[in-house]
């Protein structure tokens, strides 16, 4: 037997239940704040593209480069 208690377990994307719903509710919560972040990652991958861009026009401009 392994010594490592968490060598080779297995996560499965069943819900926990707990006792009165404590941990379908702490579960619900996080699956909430997950999909805020993943809200706010890809705002923040527009921005980044959109920031990108700008400094590639600002960049043409500095080297001359004409813009097509």
């Amino acid at each position: 037997m392994n010594s490592n208690p968490g060598f080779g377990r297995r996560f499965s994307r069943r819900k926990p239940v707990g006792q009165n719903g404590v941990l379908t509710a702490d579960y619900r919560e996080l699956q909430a704040e997950l999909a805020r972040a993943r809200v706010r990652i890809t705002a923040l991958d527009r921005e980044i593209a959109s920031l990108s861009a700008t400094l590639d026009q600002a960049r043409a401009r500095a080297l001359g480069v004409p813009h097509s």
